[in-house]
């Protein structure tokens, strides 16, 4: 009866390791068939392969940006901020080229040595557009005939040309004309008026 008991318990050991070999047999089958996990590289949970090997992306800012985006766009708004300024100073030396007056003592053509600097940062100013010319526009007070205000003007505009020729300036870039006392800055009969009115103007053509 001994022996039965022994020979049972044999029997029973056989069909347990029998059925844990089958057990271990179809989990290696299903991990071989698993498209996630049929890899040598490292995985993720999801079975994701990750192939041995990591790859550095470009690092996002706070605005989800790259650093590389981030540095192009401040280096865009930089030039943009420069041509702005550029063309700002360009519109600031055009107004006051063509603002800018000389003026003249009384029944004179001579250019006084304010005059003379301002003529000087006019060359300047052409030097660098030398696409540009001027038209430079004699006046004078309203002393003295029409004819003789008339050639005392061309006299005072043809001053200011011949000193901006001696300073390099072509000559077919100025123009001249002579308006006289025709068009005066301002009214009165007293110096101050007249003053004003002995001048030459400049206009960028």
């Amino acid at each position: 009866m001994q022996r039965r008991y022994w020979k049972g318990l044999v029997i029973a050991l056989a069909i347990l390791a029998l059925a844990c070999t089958t057990t271990l047999t179809g989990c290696k089958k299903k991990m071989a068939s698993d498209p996630g996990m049929k890899t040598t590289g490292t995985t993720t949970s999801t079975g994701i392969y990750s192939g041995g090997a990591s790859t550095t992306a470009p690092t996002p800012t706070a605005g989800g940006m790259s650093e590389a985006d981030l540095a192009a766009q401040k280096a865009a708004e930089a030039k943009r901020m420069a041509e702005e300024r550029a063309r700002q100073i360009a519109d600031q030396a055009m107004a006051r080229f063509n603002t800018q007056n000389i003026n003249f003592a009384f029944d004179n053509s001579d250019l006084s040595p304010e005059a003379m600097s301002i003529l000087k940062d006019k060359a300047n100013y052409l030097r660098q557009f030398p696409n540009k010319g001027v038209l430079i526009k004699g006046h004078c007070d309203d002393r003295g005939s029409l004819e003789y205000n008339l050639a005392l003007g061309d006299r005072r505009a043809n001053s200011a040309k011949n000193f901006l020729t001696d300073l390099g300036i072509d000559a077919r870039r100025i123009n001249t004309i002579s308006y006289g006392e025709e068009m005066p800055l301002a009214q009165g009969q007293n110096e101050a008026a007249w003053a004003v009115n002995r001048r030459c103007e400049f206009a960028l053509e």
